[in-house]
């Protein structure tokens, strides 16, 4: 399924907006979303709702608002236990003012994911940002290409923060700034 240059004005999820829910994705392309806040591709929110994305693309997503974060994903107190997870994904050129690509709260698993000139305009984590929210935050990154993402203010590919826990194994950070 594509979902293509959707948007949301004065909301969240420029083409996914998920409330406590179980959200299933395999093969699937956001290009071009936008959100005015929060998640130009996906919002996701509340106590059970969890990610499965496999093989998904994600490329040129926006927020719009000088307080946007997560261009492409944005996930907030979403669950008690496990992680959402991300595997054989690409995020590509999305960009906003915190989080170029993925800013969470809660813990993921990214594997055999590729990271691509992602950009925090205003703040940190030019391709991903990790905070603690209500639950824990312990995430790992597996395998996974971070390429010439950028952050105005620090984190050119990742910025971890307030309790989270972060494991990295076989991943590649190039020109990252």
């Amino acid at each position: 399924v594509q979902f293509t240059n959707s948007e949301t004005v004065n909301k969240n999820g420029g083409a996914i907006y998920s409330l406590k829910s179980q959200l299933n994705l395999e093969n699937n392309t956001f290009t071009g979303n936008s959100a005015d806040k929060y998640g130009g591709a996906i919002f996701a929110d509340g106590e059970g709702t969890k990610i499965s994305s496999a093989g998904d693309q994600f490329i040129s997503n926006t927020v719009s608002t000088t307080s946007g974060q997560g261009s492409a994903i944005y996930l907030e107190e979403c669950l008690t236990s496990g992680a959402s997870l991300f595997d054989g994904c690409l995020f590509k050129d999305n960009s906003g003012r915190m989080a170029g690509a993925v800013i969470s709260g809660i813990s993921l698993d990214i594997k055999n994911c590729r990271f691509e000139g992602n950009e925090a305009t205003g703040s940190t984590g030019g391709a991903l940002y990790l905070w603690k929210d209500s639950y824990e935050n312990k995430s790992t990154v597996e395998s996974t290409t971070f390429t010439g993402n950028s952050a105005y203010t620090g984190g050119g590919a990742i910025t971890i923060g307030y309790g989270a826990t972060l494991d990295i194994s076989t991943t590649v950070f190039t020109k990252n700034r």
